[in-house]
């Protein structure tokens, strides 16, 4: 019921709350959507839903997180109505283009699915750095065109430079398959560690690209934080970063800390040549150029 305050109309309380409710669906559609035509995007939007939900597909539009390639995909014939009925919308047309991409992928269509997620990229100008993440893995492990991966990915880190994975990709390709190889400049500007990783994978790398350039003190930093991360989740890479953060503090003559830490890589791969040789006394050939 509508009361006057200063002779305006004025709503209570909860008619005003149920009246707002009830335009949140509406609202944030075209929030999301811009302002095409609603009614045809929320047919599209609550199909896709039903499509995606009778199989347990796990969709994610700008692909933060990897699908998984075991899941049972929806079926075409259900997302050919979702086309059908998205209209304008280029928010929805991407994120069926992602999920097209994801079906192609986990059936090994590779050249289908970098066709959907490059269409998915040029439809929205935003980053979507998780799609192209995608599109670099399929051109570097799948098609083996690593020349192609460094272009996309160094275009991608430039919209999207604290991409994590785009970074880590930029910097293997620069190190072992794009020549010059061992690029440890290069690699190291690209992959940006002072901003930090999440996996103990890439501080190994970059610290064995500060040893190869004698940084020994970014590279004790890099294997310091490598060795956290792994102790923290018990990972694999634990010895390779002991064998790294040993061979720095023993090059750095931190003798005692470097062999303590030798020696536990040593415990974890006993036939490892490289812990060998940097637990023993020619040590100092490993220790970078100027050594």
């Amino acid at each position: 019921m509508a009361k006057t305050l200063g002779g305006v109309a004025h709503l209570s309380f909860p008619t005003w709350l149920f009246r707002t409710a009830s335009l949140l669906p509406i609202i944030a559609c075209l929030a999301t959507f811009g302002l095409g035509d609603y009614a045809s995007t929320n047919r599209a939007m609550i199909h896709l839903s039903k499509c995606l939900w009778r199989v347990g597909w796990v969709s994610d539009p700008d692909r933060a997180r990897s699908f998984v390639s075991q899941q049972v995909p929806p079926s075409s014939y259900c997302l050919d109505r979702v086309k059908r009925l998205s209209g304008t919308s280029r928010r929805l047309t991407r994120r069926l283009e992602v999920i097209a991409g994801d079906i192609a992928a986990a059936r090994g269509q590779w050249n289908q699915a970098l066709d959907h997620y490059t269409t998915a990229v040029r439809l929205i100008p935003s980053p979507a750095p998780g799609i192209s993440a995608a599109i670099v893995s399929i051109y570097m492990w799948q098609l083996k065109d690593y020349s192609t991966a460094l272009d996309i990915a160094l275009q991608a880190l430039s919209s999207s430079p604290d991409d994590e994975t785009l970074r880590l990709c930029a910097g293997l390709l620069y190190l072992y398959y794009v020549p010059p190889f061992n690029n440890y400049a290069r690699a190291l500007r690209a992959m940006r560690p002072e901003l930090g990783f999440s996996s103990s994978y890439p501080y190994n790398v970059a610290a064995g690209a500060y040893l190869a350039i004698d940084e020994l003190d970014n590279g004790l930093t890099m294997a310091q934080h490598g060795v956290r991360l792994s102790r923290n989740r018990a990972d694999a890479n634990l010895a390779t970063g002991l064998y790294q953060l040993g061979l720095i503090q023993r090059c750095l003559g931190h003798t005692e800390q470097g062999m303590a830490n030798l020696r536990e890589a040593l415990t974890l791969s006993p036939n490892d040549v490289n812990i060998q040789t940097a637990f023993g006394d020619d040590f100092r050939r490993l220790c970078g150029p100027s050594q």
